[in-house]
């Protein structure tokens, strides 16, 4: 008999019976496959781009790949499903409390184009509506939750269409009040303030819960109620205001949570602190707010680099396209320790624990290729890319190249890794790099996954902490944390990127998410 405090759309005996037929033969459901200006200056928003480094897989001087290469693929990526979805890819200050009070800026914060804010009465009751749905959400399998979390991502916009997105940013020491939304224009690419809400601090990266109606920051903080934590924080989304309404705060036992997930069931958030190194995971409640902590495991190690890398920094957590493990790129250790994960029980360790980078590479965040057979992971402070095999069925990795970031005369003063995507098609990788402030696109071979330089571009402002890639994967949304600016990139059937004329304004922005309407 079915526990009425489970959710019937995630509820175990509808969601997990159905999850092997739904990977192995498909699923028929989803069809498998004018801001305020920062005190910063901003670069020009001229742009550089340049063939460089010759092709092939070269590592930068005092770096070897032995043991990290095998000259053939003994599973070579299937061409035919480099068209799936992206989703289905693994894919300190002051101590203000600013909890509980929705903030909107007028419309002449942004510009004469930003919408009037909604009465704070009109806003609250829209959001009780959206978490009432949530509560009634209706998917009984993990096939249906598939397809609502393609419908709300991976399937795109249809061109013409809008979508809200939310910017995370750094509000300690800035000038950023929080999480800022924008109407963005999927046929011209065109941002438009909405406003400023979700009132909580420093609430720096964010994900989407699969419904579409939730989303979560992970607030980078290192004290909270009397402790030394940071928190993770629940919104109810209303994307056509573009407004969010907190539902709870919790804890993560641990400092400056710095990245999150969200796992395709919807029933568990899992987090990383950076400054503790500990991975944490929230379940949900129902109606999608956070539960207290019911994992907390803690890494442990260093590496080389005294200065970055005397205790363990887990930096991004990513789930793998079948929900059943977990990579966290740890750059302190130089390890991508993998997890084993079940929505009923929470994160396990695997074995092998981890996979080994290379001395001082200083991994940072990892992606999926959507063929779910290969991972790339940007290293930060070497400056290099590695290629990964990835075994779906134990859920661990084997490294199998390593590609330079930047060219072998290049000035590396400065110049650290940052993010990693891939193309929802499966043959671009981009990366992003600060103190260049470039955006490094890679040709991703279709057999064996290789990457050949393409293209480097300026991403117009200074320090390209984050970029987005809209669902449609026909736009790039760099965020330059230090100008305070998103610029706005159209990306060409070739993976080649073209700068645009958009361009908004944002203070110390970390991360963007795209809610379609």
């Amino acid at each position: 008999m079915r526990s009425e405090s489970i959710p019937r759309w995630r509820h175990p005996s509808n969601c997990r019976r159905t999850l092997a037929a739904c990977w192995s033969k498909g699923c028929a459901s989803t069809g498998f496959a004018g801001g305020r200006p920062s005190r910063a200056s901003a670069m020009s928003s001229s742009t550089k781009s340049s063939a460089f480094w010759p092709p092939g897989g070269r590592s930068p001087p005092g770096r070897t790949t032995a043991g990290c290469w095998s000259a053939t693929r003994t599973s070579p990526i299937n061409p035919a499903a480099a068209s799936l979805p992206r989703w289905t890819r693994g894919r300190g200050g002051s101590t203000r409390s600013r909890t509980n009070s929705p903030r909107r800026r007028s419309a002449t914060h942004f510009g004469s184009r930003a919408r009037q804010p909604m009465n704070l009465r009109n806003t609250m009751t829209k959001a009780m509506k959206v978490t009432t749905n949530v509560r009634n959400f209706i998917p009984r399998t993990l096939c249906a939750a598939l397809a609502a979390a393609v419908a709300v991502g991976a399937a795109g916009l249809a061109r013409g269409e809008q979508a809200t997105i939310f910017v995370g940013t750094y509000t300690r020491g800035t000038d950023s009040e929080g999480i800022y939304s924008f109407r963005f224009d999927d046929a011209t690419g065109a941002l438009t303030p909405l406003g400023v809400t979700g009132d909580v601090e420093n609430p720096s990266f964010l994900a989407l819960h699969p419904s579409g109606q939730l989303l979560y920051s992970s607030d980078e903080i290192n004290d909270f109620d009397g402790g030394a934590t940071g928190t993770v924080s629940a919104f109810a989304i209303d994307a056509n205001a573009g407004e969010l309404k907190l539902l709870n705060r919790e804890p993560v036992g641990g400092t400056s949570p710095c990245h999150l997930s969200v796992d395709a069931t919807g029933g568990s958030v899992l987090a990383v602190g950076y400054g503790s190194g500990t991975v944490t995971e929230l379940p949900l409640t129902g109606d999608g707010r956070l539960q207290p902590a019911r994992t907390v495991l803690t890494h442990a190690g260093s590496s080389v680099n005294k200065d970055r890398q005397t205790s363990p920094h887990p930096h991004q957590i990513v789930l793998s396209p079948d929900n059943r493990f977990a990579l966290v790129p740890d750059l302190g250790t130089d390890k991508i320790v993998q997890y084993k994960f079940d929505p009923a029980s929470g994160l396990a360790a695997n074995a092998p624990t981890h996979v080994a980078t290379a001395a001082g590479a200083g991994p940072r965040h990892v992606a999926f290729h959507p063929s779910g057979r290969t991972v790339y992971a940007i290293n930060e402070l070497d400056l290099t890319v590695d290629q990964y095999d990835y075994d779906a069925d134990r859920g661990t990795l084997a490294c199998r190249a390593t590609v330079p970031l930047l060219p072998a005369d290049a000035d590396r003063t400065g110049a650290s890794g940052a993010e990693i995507a891939v193309h929802p098609n499966g043959r671009t990788l981009y990366a992003s790099v600060r103190g260049p402030d470039e955006i490094v696109a890679f040709r991703i071979d279709g057999s064996s996954g290789a990457l050949t330089p393409l293209q480097r571009v300026s991403t117009g402002g200074k320090t390209p902490r984050f970029f987005g890639l809209d669902p449609s994967g026909r736009w790039l949304l760099a965020c330059n944390q230090n100008s305070g600016t998103i610029v706005v990139f159209r990306a060409g059937n070739d993976g080649r990127l073209e700068p645009t004329a958009h361009k908004v304004n944002v203070p110390a922005p970390v991360c963007v998410v795209f809610v379609p309407r």
